[in-house]
């Protein structure tokens, strides 16, 4: 699944809106066993494919995802802050639960 998972991330870093899309769409389909590989990229990655990455991450719902989707709780940027959200939502475990509900203390919505 290696040489399918880089050929993924070809597609997910193409410019073209439609071709990103297929890209997104191939790893989502798989995202919970590329966890690894989605974690290193993630780290990787300084460009706009970070929130796409994050998206798969939270869409793969792996404990081993936990630390970077709580990092990003706490991110200058909101539409990252929404999507660690939904990935820690997505997780449901205690952890994660705690962490949103201290969130939710902290950051009242309105």
């Amino acid at each position: 699944m290696a040489r399918e998972f880089e050929r993924w991330l070809r597609l997910l870093h193409s410019r073209d809106p439609g071709t990103s899309d297929d890209g997104y769409f191939a790893i989502s389909r798989h995202a919970r066993e590329l966890v690894d590989d989605l974690l290193a990229e993630y780290d990787r990655e300084r460009g706009p494919a970070r929130l796409s990455l994050l998206m798969l991450l939270g869409d793969a719902r792996s404990p081993k995802a936990f630390d970077v989707l709580a990092a990003e709780l706490t991110s200058e940027d909101e539409t990252m802050r929404r999507w660690a959200r939904h990935g820690l939502e997505a997780l449901d475990t205690k952890e994660a639960r705690t962490l949103l509900w201290r969130d939710r203390q902290n950051n009242p919505p309105g």
